[in-house]
């Protein structure tokens, strides 16, 4: 019979052991758009025969591993606990911890509730997720995977993260997929005014037709004799692009703030109108030290802009960028 390729369910869980797949449920369901399956890659090796005929050698397969990506919707973690309770964490906080990021919860309107989440990137020690990937009903297990991800804040469009992960090889399989629960993931919020309430560089507020960053990092599947496979975490160089509606330069110069090398802070807050009442809708991101590159122009619907390309620099170490549920 046919399988439905719009049939796709992906279920993501933190592993207690590296490797070590981990059962999971219907609340491991993360809600995605975009996905994308690579079931098997890595190389070959040619045996490369001499032969007293001509003909193809046959090809032994190699570092075989598997990769995901799929794009997750950029919103709070809902509405606030019972008092002493922590906020639920984001559906996506597992997955950012994937790739390089702590998370902490803390209490910061002294009321005994845990009311921001704070992602953080880190060096060394990155947590691993097992992956399930269901394909119409054909399981891929992915186990150990770590990976980069990347976001966006477009206007008039649904801001999102985009992960990659790489995962260690596991046979895939015809298994019967569980019945999602997507409770952990809040309707988003479009781009805009209003539900984009800052959204700075520099100091200077901007009016903003997009944002991009991406955390660069950099993971290999390794495999040697004597050790477990593993995809590592090699580095991470993050950067990005940020569109906006060009002001006079006599407001602000971004062309001279490159071409001096100057470092300044970049600050966005989505989710809605920056007030109590917003409360756990809200997602921060902050880079405290960006360094501008070559802008240019271009137009939008006759309107000049300017096209600013951006490195996320660390100031004391793993903090070049703050992402903060709240």
């Amino acid at each position: 019979m046919a399988l439905s390729a719009r049939r796709k369910l992906i279920l993501a869980k933190i592993e207690a052991v590296y490797g070590t797949a981990i059962a999971a449920a219907a609340a491991d369901a993360v809600l995605v758009s975009n996905a994308s399956l690579t079931p098997i890659t890595g190389g070959t090796a040619d045996r490369a025969l001499e032969r007293d005929y001509y003909g193809a050698s046959d090809q032994i397969p190699v570092n075989t591993h598997q990769q995901v990506s799929f794009g997750v919707e950029i919103a709070g973690p809902g509405a606030f606990k019972a008092a002493n309770k922590p906020i639920g964490q984001p559906g996506w906080g597992k997955l950012l911890r994937a790739c390089g990021f702590s998370e902490t919860l803390r209490e910061v309107r002294g009321a005994g509730n845990n009311d921001q989440v704070e992602y953080k990137p880190i060096t060394g020690g990155e947590p691993s997720l097992t992956v399930r990937s269901f394909w119409a009903g054909q399981q891929h297990v992915l186990a150990g995977c770590r990976g980069n991800v990347s976001l966006s804040v477009p206007a008039a469009d649904i801001p999102r993260f985009t992960f990659t992960l790489t995962g260690l090889w596991a046979d895939p399989a015809s298994v019967a997929p569980l019945s999602p629960d997507y409770s952990a993931y809040e309707t988003p919020r479009p781009g805009s005014t209003r539900d984009t309430p800052k959204a700075s560089l520099f100091g200077q507020d901007l009016r903003m037709r997009s944002f991009e960053l991406d955390m660069g990092i950099e993971v290999a599947h390794r495999e040697v004799i004597g050790a477990d496979n593993e995809v590592v975490v090699v580095d991470r160089d993050p950067s990005g692009t940020i569109v906006i509606d060009m002001q006079p330069l006599s407001v602000w110069n971004p062309f001279t703030e490159a071409e001096e090398g100057a470092v300044g802070a970049l600050s966005i807050v989505h989710g809605g109108p920056d007030t109590a009442a917003s409360a756990g809708k809200l997602v921060e991101i902050s880079c405290p030290r960006v360094q501008l590159g070559e802008t240019t122009y271009n137009e939008d619907s006759g309107i000049l802009q300017a096209s600013i390309p951006f490195r996320a620099l660390p100031d004391a170490g793993n903090d070049e960028i703050v992402i903060t549920a709240r």
